[in-house]
C-alpha cells in the first residue's frame, strides 16, 4: 500500500461518531514530527478542549478531521486517552521568526503520521517548508529557509486548476 500524505489543517472541522464537533486548535509533534496529539475545541461561548491521539482518527484532509469509531460525548468526557509521550504543542498562535507568517497547516503521511512539510501563509501565499528544516529556539519556529527562497505550495485542487487553465 502506497504512503499517501494528507494536509491536516489547524482550524478544520472535527467529525466524530455522532455528530461534527469542534475544530482542531493545535497539534502536538514529537522531535521526529509524528503527530501525536491532536487539540479539538468545541463550544461557544463556554469552550472546551481535549487532546486526542490521532492514531485514532480514521481520515483527515485540509476540510476536516475524522474520529469515526468514537462519539463526541466519549471524547469529551476524556475516554480516549492522548499519547503520553514528549511533544511540542503547535498551533496558529505559535510565533514565526520571519515576519508576518502564519502556521496554517502540516502534509502528515496516513500511515506513519509523519508531518513531512510545514504550511503558513504569508500575504495571502501557501508556503511548504520541508519539516525536517524546521527548528524551535524556545516557542519561536525557525523554518530554515530565507524568505526569499519560500515556494509557493499548491493543493490538489490548485494544481487541476492551473492544469486546466
Amino acid at each position: 500500500m502506497a504512503n499517501n500524505i494528507s494536509e491536516l489543517r489547524l482550524g478544520c472541522r472535527v467529525r466524530f461518531q455522532d455528530r461534527w464537533a469542534g475544530q482542531v486548535d493545535a497539534v502536538e509533534v514529537d522531535e521526529s514530527w509524528e503527530v501525536l496529539n491532536v487539540v479539538v475545541r468545541h463550544g461557544f461561548p463556554r469552550t472546551s478542549t481535549v487532546r486526542l491521539p490521532l492514531n485514532a482518527a480514521t481520515g483527515w484532509s485540509g476540510d476536516y478531521l475524522a474520529f469515526d469509531e468514537i462519539t463526541s460525548v466519549a471524547a469529551f468526557g476524556r475516554e480516549l486517552p492522548p499519547i503520553a509521550a514528549p511533544s511540542r504543542p503547535i498551533s496558529r498562535q505559535t510565533p514565526m521568526a520571519t515576519g508576518n507568517l502564519r502556521l496554517t497547516a502540516l502534509m502528515v503521511d496516513n500511515a506513519t503520521r509523519r508531518a513531512s512539510e510545514v504550511l503558513a501563509r504569508r500575504d495571502g501565499t501557501l508556503i511548504g517548508v520541508p519539516a525536517e528544516g524546521v527548528t524551535f529556539e524556545g516557542k519561536v519556529m525557525h523554518l530554515g529557509v530565507q524568505p526569499d527562497a519560500f515556494v509557493p505550495h499548491f493543493n490538489e485542487e490548485d494544481l487541476r486548476e492551473r492544469v486546466r487553465e
